[in-house]
């Protein structure tokens, strides 16, 4: 079994705050980084992902592209 840990995208706001989205950069970065897996042939049963706004958007961004079940996490 492998396990991936990925951290989301480049967010709006510098400092931690739980309900900032991904900047256009951030959104670019997911959708990158999914072609690439997709490109290289990797798949995942389902990704896991904590309840911030952020990181549900790179989830979703790359759960879409690669065809594979998000888990949220409370």
């Amino acid at each position: 079994m492998e396990i991936y840990f990925l951290r989301h995208g480049k967010q709006k706001l510098d400092k931690e705050d739980h309900n900032s989205s991904l900047t256009d950069i951030g959104e670019i970065q997911a959708k990158a980084l999914a072609f690439k897996w997709r490109e290289e042939g990797i798949k995942f049963d389902k990704i896991i992902v904590s309840p911030f706004k952020r990181t549900m958007q790179t989830a979703e961004i790359i759960g879409d592209t690669l065809n594979c079940p998000i888990e949220k996490e409370n």
